[in-house]
């Protein structure tokens, strides 16, 4: 774009300026090439006294070809130039697409001298339908082969947990560190917190993500009830979420009609209410430090801080406060809170208050919210 900012510029040159300008903000909105066709029908009635409006000729072919054929090849350059002469990071993530290609994104992340900001940068997106770890490495390597990118500038490496990205031993992690043996293994944090989460739910015993599905399934069946169902995601000002299931056979309509039963009476139970007001209190920490680290700032400098407070604040929820380091808290049997210390949130025990549940029912209770918190 510099090309285009001299005080001398000729008319020629401000049109191609326009229609640069308007392709690198429909693609910057991700806005379809096909509106280029519509734009530059209406562009010279739009203003009629502009000499450029009226020389301005982009439709989708050429706005596709500015693109892709001009200011990518450009900014792909500029960041191959980049990553050769400085540090760089890179980030990935494989496609789970079961029915089209996979495909392979690859971005790297650098300091911007532009902006003086730790920025990221797309860098390829290749098909990888076999996802194995060898595969992976190939698609990494090839995308700085051709850009003649070192690998002595890589010093890190950020991916999901995936066995196939962060094994021990066949991985793509490992397979880098034998290009790189000084990269840094940066594993993704928020999706550290998602498998504990997980896994303490399935610690729970208790069928949460059935009858999340089941709810969602119920309603995706009946045009009534998508309609119901509608109409309260409106009120309430929330997205629509469809789950998409295959099509159902007979065998499955009464499979279905078993599960609609069940999922009922999971609604109508009093101690699965009662666990996910639980839930809804006991996630709330981890919901917050997701969030905070799905920023696109820079936090790393932050998660030790981060780590320590979330862990302090699950740890308050099962034992007293004491002032002792905190690889050193005793946390087993022995040291916890009775049950009716225990922090369990205040619509949990109002609703336990007035549900007025059995002494076996409340000691059931506890004892799967403990098996949460205590999870591995």
């Amino acid at each position: 774009m510099s090309a285009f900012r001299t005080r001398n510029a000729t008319e020629a040159d401000q049109v191609t300026r326009a229609e640069v300008k308007m392709a690198m903000l429909c693609a910057k909105n991700n806005i379809p090439f096909s509106f280029h066709d519509d734009f530059n029908k209406c562009v010279a009635d739009m203003f009629p006294d502009s000499a450029i409006a009226r020389k301005y000729s982009t439709g989708k072919t050429k706005a596709t070809q500015i693109i892709k054929g001009a200011i990518a090849a450009e900014l792909e350059d500029e960041l191959a130039k980049t990553c050769r002469s400085q540090p760089f990071s890179l980030m990935c993530d494989e496609s789970n697409n079961r029915k089209t290609d996979k495909e392979f994104v690859i971005l790297t992340r650098l300091y911007d001298e532009a902006t003086l900001q730790v920025a990221p940068r797309f860098l390829e997106m290749p098909i990888c339908n076999v996802g194995n770890a060898e595969n992976l490495y190939e698609k990494l390597s090839e995308a700085l082969r051709k850009r003649g990118i070192p690998w002595d500038n890589l010093i890190a490496f950020n991916s999901d947990n995936a066995s196939v990205m962060k094994g021990r031993h066949n991985s793509v992690i490992s397979r880098l560190k034998t290009s790189q043996p000084e990269v840094q293994d940066l594993g993704c944090i928020c999706h550290l917190v998602q498998l504990a989460t997980g896994c303490g739910i399935r610690a729970a015993q208790v069928p949460v993500e059935d009858i999340l599905v089941g709810i969602y399934t119920h309603f995706d069946k009946s045009a009534k009830r998508c309609e119901i169902y509608k109409e309260f995601v409106d009120f309430t000002d929330s997205d629509h979420l469809k789950l998409l299931r295959p099509t159902l056979t007979v065998n499955e309509e009464v499979e279905r009609s078993v599960k609609v039963r069940d999922l009922a009476s999971h609604l109508r139970d009093p101690i699965v209410k009662t666990y996910f007001l639980f839930l809804s209190a006991a996630l709330k920490p981890l919901s917050e430090f997701n969030i905070a680290f799905q920023s696109e700032g820079v936090h790393i400098h932050r998660l030790e801080e981060e780590m320590c407070r979330l862990m302090k604040r699950i740890l308050g929820y099962l034992i007293p406060a004491r002032a002792v380091p905190l690889r050193e808290v005793e946390y087993g049997d022995g040291h916890q809170m009775a049950d009716e210390d225990l922090f369990i949130g205040a619509d949990t025990k109002k609703f336990m208050r007035s549900a007025e549940l059995p002494v076996s029912a409340e000691k059931k209770i506890f004892q799967t919210m403990r098996s949460f918190l205590l999870s591995p």
